[in-house]
């Protein structure tokens, strides 16, 4: 007798579902991958695997740890953390034992050490959390730019992070140097030196000169 395949249609319409490379199959209780033509990819092995979503990858997970596998069926990540998030196409935020910490392709830690939060600050640098307080460090290098000492750390376009502490905001440049100190009420960056900040409910503006 022949064992029934069943496909995890995640809600896509057939016509989406046809075109893609790749889906998920379901045989005795264990995931596979098979692709638009009928032909099994993956043999099922994983607990379950994901929806496919950025950069061509789904979460999947096996003996109770997660990784990240590809539409060719590679592991991207090894099954072997507790939780996981795509930063990036390069870059995984997983959680271990004792936190969050972020590694690459090769499986490379990112971070010296686990933190309780990580996210992804533009392209060159990690946002890291240490008991509710956030720093920023360098990706390439490790170097730490701005200890855990901001309430909230955010990205701008033109190369900038805008840092909160006590209510005030500041904005620091790529190499960690503090351009508008932690007193505005608000900063808003127009075109790439120049700048305007409130503070006490007057407006304020100044170059990066």
């Amino acid at each position: 007798m022949h064992r029934a395949l069943l496909l995890l249609l995640w809600g896509i319409p057939w016509l989406a579902l046809a075109q893609e490379a790749t889906f998920p199959i379901k045989l005795d209780k264990q995931w596979g991958l098979m692709d638009a033509s009928g032909q099994v990819v993956v043999e099922p092995r994983y607990d379950a695997i994901g929806e496919f979503k950025s950069y061509g990858y789904a979460v999947m997970q096996r003996d109770g740890r997660v990784g990240m596998i590809d539409r060719e069926g590679r592991e991207v990540v090894a099954p072997q953390y507790d939780d996981l998030r795509l930063l990036d196409s390069l870059r995984f935020a997983v959680r271990v034992e004792e936190g969050w910490t972020v590694i690459d392709l090769d499986g490379e830690y990112l971070l010296r050490r686990p933190y309780d939060r990580v996210k992804l600050l533009g392209e060159g640098h990690l946002g890291f959390q240490d008991q509710r307080r956030w720093g920023i460090v360098e990706i390439e290098g490790g170097k730490i730019l701005g200890p855990a000492v901001y309430e909230s750390v955010t990205y701008l376009e033109g190369g900038y992070f805008l840092v909160e502490q006590d209510e005030r905001q500041g904005l620091l440049d790529l190499g960690g140097l503090l351009i508008v100190p932690i007193e505005a009420d608000a900063i808003k960056v127009y075109r790439d030196d120049f700048f305007l900040f409130q503070q006490n409910q007057r407006w304020g503006a100044r170059n990066r000169a």
